[in-house]
């Protein structure tokens, strides 16, 4: 379970989380993680999940189920954090799919899902080098061939393709510079490792 303390090997007395941790070194991988959760979203994310269990074939239960994971995600974890965020983030996508695959008429899916997608990266690959991760735009351009004339799709994807245009000048350097600094972390590293010696 995502929400739950990190590491495992915890347990809980009353309102007492107790790890018993000997005879290690600690490292960053070591560092105990708790986020809390109000109540009311923690129980909304096992109402929901435990809906899209007993109705696994309802839209509406799988779009509950992802509306309810985002809002534990952007709350507390966020993609990509410690802890369990991209694990979250897994079911609120699985859960978008289940509903596209189910009904993949309902142009209200593709937007929620593109939006949740935009929110856990999109826009960030956008802005920085006008890459559309690939499931982003295959579900843009899924929705439009489902409701060509949907305003708000229309404009997601003409938006995106200004974003792609306006970062296509800067993408080359981007990468190279990307490219620039991951080779240049093992020189460092090692200069780093000499001058400790």
């Amino acid at each position: 379970n995502p929400i739950a303390p990190q590491p495992d090997g915890y347990t809980v007395e009353g309102n007492t989380i107790r790890w018993e941790l000997r005879d290690f070194e600690p490292t960053a991988a070591d560092n105990i993680y708790i986020d809390v959760l109000e109540p009311g979203r923690y129980h909304a994310l096992l109402a929901a999940r435990d809906r899209a269990a007993r109705e696994p074939n309802s839209v509406d239960a799988q779009l509950e189920l992802a509306e309810a994971v985002q809002n534990a995600v952007m709350v507390i974890k966020m993609v990509g954090q410690h802890g369990g965020g991209e694990e979250l983030a897994a079911q609120a996508n699985a859960a978008y799919r289940r509903a596209l695959e189910l009904d993949p008429g309902r142009s209200e899916t593709y937007l929620r899902y593109a939006d949740w997608l935009l929110a856990t990266g999109g826009w960030r690959s956008l802005m920085a080098d006008g890459a559309c991760p690939q499931e982003l735009c295959d579900l843009v351009q899924s929705g439009l061939q489902v409701a060509p004339n949907n305003a708000e799709l229309n404009e997601l994807d003409m938006r995106i393709r200004e974003m792609q245009a306006e970062a296509a000048p800067y993408a080359t350097q981007n990468a190279l510079s990307r490219t620039a600094t991951a080779a240049a972390y093992p020189r460092v590293a090692t200069i780093q490792a000499q001058e400790t010696e």
